[in-house]
């Protein structure tokens, strides 16, 4: 996707530094594309559809072990478990199941 054009935001919403409506898209998308730029230099991408009345969202964490602080091994892999925890539909890996209770618990 390029982007085509963009507007800075007003400053009365503070956390969205940048928000592009333009994105170039298949003349055959019909689907709905909004990107922002929030003030903690997170990335995000809106995708909606006209037709559907349902939600989701997906979050990308470019981080991972080799980011552990040296006094806190492990805890990129905690995290990533705290993004799923109550998460009934996603299988958690069978070596994980012992981690809570053995290292952070």
């Amino acid at each position: 996707m390029t982007v085509e054009s963009e507007k800075q935001v007003s400053p009365s919403n503070p956390a969205i530094v940048r928000i592009v409506d333009n994105i170039k898209k298949s003349d055959s998308d019909s689907w709905n594309y909004r990107a922002l730029e929030l003030s903690n230099e997170m990335l995000v991408v809106l995708i909606s559809h006209p037709n559907i009345d349902k939600a989701a969202a997906a979050l990308d964490v470019t981080i991972g072990s080799l980011a552990d602080p040296k006094d806190v091994p492990g805890i990129a892999h905690f995290l990533e478990h705290m993004l799923f925890m109550g998460s009934s539909k996603v299988n958690h890996c069978l070596p994980c199941q012992s981690c809570f209770s053995s290292k952070f618990v």
